[in-house]
């Protein structure tokens, strides 16, 4: 996961420090996929831009995440809801259970 991402070059840096990582331990290149979750004002605004750098990237970025309750947050046209309630989706069901990969030895 890219939690922020507002540039291409973030994008396109990340993925060179990740090709590095996979050539050295002869991991498939590109072959660890990368989620964008989009949770600033920035980001939205360089959505096009953004996808049209991940689409460059062949299947490095096949996932955007909106994090609409880190913008609604921050937004002066507050309702009062709580972030948690504005953002719950997955309601009933257990959260996503994060995977670890070690990079380093």
């Amino acid at each position: 996961m890219l939690s922020k991402p507002e540039d291409p070059a973030q994008l396109v840096a990340v993925d060179w420090l990740m090709r590095s990582l996979e050539r050295a331990r002869g991991l498939t290149e590109r072959g660890i996929e990368i989620m964008l979750i989009i949770s600033t004002a920035r980001g939205m605004v360089g959505l096009r831009a953004l996808a049209a750098c991940a689409a460059s990237l062949g299947k490095r970025v096949r996932r955007f995440c909106f994090g609409a309750g880190g913008l609604h947050a921050r937004s002066r046209h507050h309702s009062g809801l709580g972030g948690d309630s504005f953002t719950n989706t997955n309601a009933g069901r257990p959260p996503p259970r994060p995977i670890r990969i070690p990079l380093f030895r």
